[in-house]
């Protein structure tokens, strides 16, 4: 019997919400699903010359606190933006990580057909 779920979280609320089989697939599949969504990230990099990186930019905001007497005046509010920064890249390193990257994946296809027939067998649905 398949188990149904009444929420919608993350990944991981999602793989608890599967049968045993889902949840095996799930498990068997994530360093691939890790090495082809590098592998997409490289070969944007590669396409545009550049790769973007978070950076934090810590800050103050002005705002109304509450005073413990009970009246409001203006107070400065620690805050941290996060904004995209373009950095370029060496195209051979980039290339040299995708091929790695690819010869990886080579790898964990075929070891991702053995661990989905384990799978099956394992948990077969009914």
């Amino acid at each position: 019997m398949q188990m149904k779920c009444l929420f919608a979280l993350p990944m991981i609320a999602l793989a608890a919400c599967g049968t045993p089989q889902e949840r095996c697939i799930m498990t068997a599949s994530e360093e691939l699903r890790t090495v082809e969504r590098l592998m997409a990230e490289t070969e944007e990099n590669l396409a545009r010359g550049y790769r973007l990186e978070q950076e934090l930019k810590p800050g103050f905001e002005l705002r109304f606190c509450h005073h413990p007497n009970g009246y409001f005046h203006w107070c400065n509010h620690h805050t941290t933006r996060v904004s995209e920064v373009e950095v370029a890249v060496d195209p051979q390193a980039e290339q040299r990580k995708l091929d790695a990257l690819t010869a990886r994946r080579d790898v964990l296809v075929q070891d991702y057909g053995n661990d989905l027939a384990s799978c099956e067998a394992r948990f077969p649905e009914g």
